[in-house]
């Protein structure tokens, strides 16, 4: 196997071995009181809403790819906590380049710059789920990183390059008319999604889940019956995400409502009510003209599912 030169300490010299710890959701981010020194760092931005800032390695950090991820997560939580406060709803990815090299015939090398991504993620002025998607997200560019030198031939690893942390606003459109399900969601038969024609759906979702049926389900006159037994003041239709708190005050309800992109399922706003008589969990589907609201019926099969495919 090619080894690397003695001026550049390699990240491995088996690409067998893994150069992250397979436990790195127990890094742990820098401590607050600690001044964090002033890193290289590149801006760029499309434009006001769009942000991205590529943060170089340093020292040993360039051949040492756990050490640069846990020295630079607390800045890489500043970043996005920062963005936040600029633009409430975000949504954010990191993407780290890694210089790879390999001898090939007659003595010659060759180089490549692979980029290894984290899946999209959205974060919300409220929520508090960075640090649980920040350690996921070193996890995903962990397993992309081992899968590339698995299927390679005698690939090693040189150096770091820079980790990339890109952030857009997040601006959903409210939930309003029927949309298909996506075939994976639909082949789990776990969501209702009904077929409404006007700004109600998550209006209907809602009451399908405290009068569900067997029988045709998916129909909206099923729940026309009990349109007005719900408390609606003051909420707009169709229903913006950041409503759903109150409307749950109003109903004594308890709504999660879960988003879907890339095969992805995450959180978009979970219940902080513990007192309800009902817990209920939403899809919330969009794409560039429109969103919909949909009925989970059995969370935990619904993921179960998703995540097998």
């Amino acid at each position: 196997m090619h080894s690397i030169t003695d001026s550049s300490p390699p990240l491995s010299s088996d690409p067998s071995i893994s150069t992250l710890n397979p436990q790195i959701e127990n890094i742990n981010p820098l401590p607050s009181e600690k001044k964090r020194r002033n890193r290289r760092v590149k801006k760029s931005a499309l434009n006001d809403s769009v942000n991205q800032i590529e943060i170089i390695p340093e020292g040993n950090e360039k051949y040492d790819l756990l050490q640069f991820f846990s020295n630079v997560k607390g800045d890489i939580q500043q970043i996005v906590e920062s963005r936040k406060k600029y633009m409430r709803d975000i949504k954010w990815y990191l993407n780290v380049k890694v210089e790879m090299e390999r001898d090939i015939q007659d003595g010659q090398t060759e180089t490549v710059i692979p980029s290894f991504r984290s899946r999209n993620y959205v974060s919300l002025f409220k929520d508090n789920h960075l640090e649980h998607n920040l350690n996921e997200a070193y996890q995903k560019m962990h397993r992309s990183l081992e899968e590339y030198i698995n299927r390679g031939s005698n690939w090693i690893i040189r150096k770091v390059v820079h980790l990339e942390a890109r952030t857009v606003k997040y601006a959903p459109i409210n939930g309003s008319s029927y949309m298909q399900l996506p075939s994976t969601i639909k082949h789990c038969k776990g969501v209702i999604n009904i077929q409404n024609d006007d700004n109600k759906c998550f209006l209907w979702s809602v009451l399908a889940a405290i009068h569900p049926t067997d029988n045709n389900a998916h129909r909206v006159n099923k729940y026309k019956p009990f349109e007005n037994e719900l408390n609606t003041t003051g909420i707009d239709f169709p229903v913006p995400i950041k409503q759903v708190e109150k409307f749950e005050k109003l109903n004594n309800l308890s709504i999660n409502v879960f988003g879907y992109e890339g095969e992805q399922i995450f959180p978009l706003a979970l219940s902080k009510s513990r007192n309800s008589h009902q817990n209920i969990d939403l899809l919330y589907l969009s794409n560039e003209k429109q969103s919909h609201y949909c009925l989970i019926k059995n969370l935990n099969r619904f993921l179960r599912h998703t995540n097998q495919n």
